[in-house]
């Protein structure tokens, strides 16, 4: 199933994960949650712009530093620890609480040299994410252009999860919506998506234990 799908991904370290939704659909929740599979004996590396996650492991490295100063500010930026963070040390994973700033593009960096990262990002569908991806890190680095940038996300990411708020039975809950595989790109530089499921059952969608070989 998907839940174990998810904490299979986290507990071995198989691939990096970018959890979508939009406010308050329980992207952090999520986040939170499959945090406690990471392996207990791996270093584990989280950074937040202000303190939400509550992660209980052995080996925590926890840093809370904000988007961006002020000119003339002294001080550090998160984009400023990320980079530190996954050049000069060795974190089994590192954890962003959400990219909303210059860390994007740090972000796809680290996952670019093999890292292996979580992070939550705003966006009501899994396209309308990586295309918010796309612009923050465009945003710090215009000069790469799109493709190289949609070619890092196609590198450095390996799956997305949507979260979503549903009306059910005269309440709103707050469930998976999808999991998609990113499989690269094609000729157009179109982003090759495989989704492993839909809340919504559709019948053309591959069994989720085709993932287990993707990855």
């Amino acid at each position: 199933g998907p839940d174990r799908f998810l904490a299979w991904l986290v507990a071995t370290l198989s691939g990096s994960l970018l959890i979508a939704g939009e406010m308050g659909a329980g992207k952090t929740t999520l986040l939170n949650a499959l945090s406690g599979f990471l392996p207990r004996q791996a270093p584990v590396a989280a950074l937040e712009t202000f303190r939400e996650l509550e992660i209980q492991h052995t080996f925590l490295l926890r840093t809370v530093a904000p988007a961006e100063l002020p000119e003339g500010t002294p001080g550090v930026t998160l984009h400023w620890v990320l980079d530190i963070i996954y050049t000069r040390m060795n974190p089994a994973a590192i954890l962003v609480g959400e990219v909303v700033g210059p860390e994007a593009l740090q972000f796809l960096k680290a996952t670019c040299l093999g890292r292996k990262a979580l992070t939550t990002i705003h966006g009501g569908t899994v396209e309308e994410a990586l295309m918010r991806l796309e612009q923050l890190a465009l945003a710090t680095a215009p000069e790469l252009g799109l493709p190289a940038i949609r070619s890092m996300v196609a590198l450095g990411l390996d799956v997305v999860a949507l979260m979503g708020r549903v009306a059910r039975n005269g309440r709103v809950e707050r469930t998976l919506q999808a999991i998609a595989l990113i499989d690269g790109v094609d000729e157009r530089g179109e982003y090759r998506l495989k989704y492993l499921y839909r809340a919504s059952g559709d019948l053309l969608v591959p069994v989720i234990e085709k993932a287990f070989t993707n990855l």
